[in-house]
């Protein structure tokens, strides 16, 4: 965490997701569509520690379950 020279507040935790793919292509065009966090899993990889009380500090979520789907073509 940032703000914890002292080392005393608690190690981010860690984390995992489960993200999912489908692409493919016909001729000159392509296709695909995609799942990250399938399991809308919560979770943080950054944190700021408070200067004046031990185990206080802010963390910044990462974004849930999001959706790509791209389409396109080769010139």
């Amino acid at each position: 965490m940032d703000n914890d020279q002292r080392n005393r507040q608690p190690l981010i935790p860690a984390d995992a997701t489960i993200d999912f793919k489908l692409s493919g292509e016909v001729g000159h065009f392509f296709w695909s569509i995609g799942v990250n966090n399938v399991l809308n899993a919560l979770y943080y990889d950054y944190a700021v520690a408070s200067t004046f009380t031990d185990g206080r500090f802010s963390a910044y979520p990462l974004p849930g379950r999001t959706y790509m789907v791209k389409a396109g073509a080769t010139f």
